[in-house]
């Protein structure tokens, strides 16, 4: 009795083919997830400093991707002492200042919380003592 079928040489060849077209698929599918989680949106306020009715914000991206700021407010016990709305792109590695026209006085060496929000919806928030 005769058998009919694909040889044994091209089972093996139709089965190497297709683990490596699947582990290539899966190889590139992970690449695109873990450059995902690579990207990170970290901030840093580097210094508060008052100058007349001004207050100005060093801001620092130590994160891996640019990050958009799209506003900065300034509190005292609750109260809101002025804010900047303007959007600033800051670049992984480097720092922006960023001015706040003040609403209310406050002394200096006060302590102030630092509210800055990022175009994607995160929220950061710093407590510092203004020079």
């Amino acid at each position: 009795m005769r058998r009919r079928g694909i040889s044994h040489f091209l089972q093996v060849v139709i089965m190497v083919a297709l683990v490596t077209t699947l582990g290539l698929m899966l190889y590139s599918g992970s690449l695109d997830l873990l450059s995902g989680w690579s990207k990170s949106k970290q901030i840093i306020l580097q210094s508060v400093y008052r100058i007349g009715s001004d207050a100005y914000l060093v801001i620092k991206n130590i994160g891996t991707s640019t990050v958009n700021v799209s506003g900065v407010s300034l509190y005292s016990s609750g109260t809101l002492l002025g804010s900047n709305n303007t959007s600033i792109l800051i670049e992984p590695g480097k720092a922006k200042e960023v001015k706040v026209t003040l609403n209310n006085n406050f002394n200096p060496d006060s302590t102030v919380d630092v509210i800055v929000k990022l175009d994607d919806g995160s929220v950061f928030k710093f407590r510092t003592v203004v020079e």
